[in-house]
């Protein structure tokens, strides 16, 4: 056994990905030195990029178990018009907005017990439920906020 053949080989494919998104960001850092590696910049999209990765957290534990949960964008929308409705509702205050962020998780929960129920209970698949739930969730969505 020669002395190179204990060590792992680094795969050029494995980590393709990585290496296209670091030219990319340099890059974009050569054509845009004053704009693109601000501090300002890389916080933007930090922040934008977190709702997203929240969203991706919780449906990931559903794509592990098999299933998948095509309502979330719905679902997250229906939750934040909840919480906005009550925090108006009580004018803003301290209690208005605990109750509305109780409420907005509540109403996920809500929705997740339903899924599962109607999942379990009549046997259909949690592709169709979630599909079927994602326009009822859109359509209270839109109606409440207008």
């Amino acid at each position: 056994m020669s002395a190179g053949e204990g060590k792992k080989r680094i795969s050029l494919e494995k980590y393709s990905r990585v290496l296209i998104l670091l030219l990319f960001i340099a890059a974009l850092t050569a054509i845009r030195p004053r704009s693109f590696p601000t501090v300002n910049n890389i916080s933007n999209v930090l922040w934008s990029i977190s709702v997203v990765g929240i969203l991706t957290s919780g449906s990931i534990f559903v794509m592990l178990l098999g299933g998948i949960d095509l309502s979330v964008g719905s679902l997250m929308g229906l939750s934040a018009v909840v919480s906005v409705i009550t925090i108006r509702h009580f004018d803003y205050s301290n209690t208005g907005v605990l109750l509305g962020i109780t409420l907005a998780i509540l109403a996920g929960v809500a929705a997740g017990a339903l899924h599962g129920f109607l999942v379990t209970a009549f046997h259909v698949p949690a592709f169709l439920i979630t599909f079927a739930t994602q326009s009822i969730f859109l359509g209270v969505f839109n109606g409440a906020y207008q």
